[in-house]
């Protein structure tokens, strides 16, 4: 682990814009959910509903919740507009 602290490597991410909070709790998910619902979307190629098929009922707002940020912040992945100078 490149001799990186446990302290650091466990340590919960938080913004740290007050005492206690942590950024699994606003997500409203862990990140290893989180990454499960990511791996089987992006890149297995999973639907929705087959991801609460598979996944199960119980998942049905965790893959809500992950499918609906990741098309909020859809446009970070896109190049901004350019200006075309000259012919």
């Amino acid at each position: 682990r490149l001799g990186v602290p446990k302290a650091i490597l466990e340590k919960k991410s938080s913004p740290s814009l007050w005492r206690g909070q942590q950024a699994e709790d606003e997500l409203g998910l862990t990140y290893e959910e989180a990454d499960l619902v990511l791996y089987l979307h992006l890149d297995k190629g999973h639907s929705r509903e087959r991801l609460i098929k598979e996944l199960g009922d119980g998942w049905k707002e965790k893959v809500g919740i992950v499918l609906k940020r990741l098309e909020a912040n859809s446009h970070k992945l896109k190049m901004p507009p350019r200006a075309e100078i000259g012919n």
